[in-house]
């Protein structure tokens, strides 16, 4: 986890915005198995960690060159109700 800072920086939903949640794509039964194996790849490295947030973005798999899977986050809708620039980011 990153430290404390002095501001604490959060994104927020416009205001009177429902929580997102959009059903997920259809998969195939070897992108499931992919889909749990990069979660739990990702859990055990502690870059994400359990959730039960009403808010939800759907995935999707992109076949690379090698042949594996790339897991794609489709964001959109979420970045559609988002307040935009609430706290400029300045360079150090």
């Amino acid at each position: 986890m990153p430290p404390d800072r002095e501001v604490e920086f959060v994104i927020g939903p416009l205001p009177e915005t429902a929580p997102i949640f959009k059903r997920p794509y259809r998969m195939f039964v070897e992108e499931l198995k992919e889909l749990k194996k990069q979660l739990m790849e990702l859990q055990e490295a502690g870059y994400i960690r359990p959730n039960s947030s009403p808010w939800g973005a759907t995935i999707m798999f992109v076949q690379k060159k090698d042949g594996s899977q790339w897991m794609c986050v489709d964001y959109r809708s979420l970045n559609d109700v988002i307040v935009k620039e609430q706290v400029p980011v300045t360079p150090h």
